[in-house]
């Protein structure tokens, strides 16, 4: 029992909050551009290159917010294949390596 118009909904919804936010964010990054980069240093050489870089900041906030939503599911699934193909092995055999290991010693 699927339904669509409550998962287009639901997407849409979604998308909107987190495209809101992102730009919410953006403008808060374009309004203190000057400012930021005062949190992490004090040369003023660097404070400059940061303002420069705000831009480029927030434009990656924004398509960075959208992007999560878009993947969504197909992520996580990736990311759980990518886990139980690449660690899981590992999880297992280090401690049983290590156990020879030590009966060895």
């Amino acid at each position: 029992m699927s339904h669509p118009r409550a998962a287009r909904y639901s997407f849409c919804v979604t998308m909107f909050q987190s495209l809101l936010l992102g730009i919410l964010f953006m403008t808060v990054t374009f309004l203190s551009k000057e400012e930021f980069a005062k949190i992490f240093t004090n040369s003023e050489e660097m404070i400059g290159a940061a303002a420069d870089l705000a831009y480029l900041l927030g434009v990656s906030m924004v398509l960075n917010s959208v992007s999560q939503v878009m993947l969504g599911d197909s992520l996580l699934f990736q990311l759980q294949k990518l886990y139980s193909v690449t660690c899981c092995p590992y999880l297992m055999i280090v401690p049983q390596l290590l156990q020879v290991t030590l009966m060895l010693f």
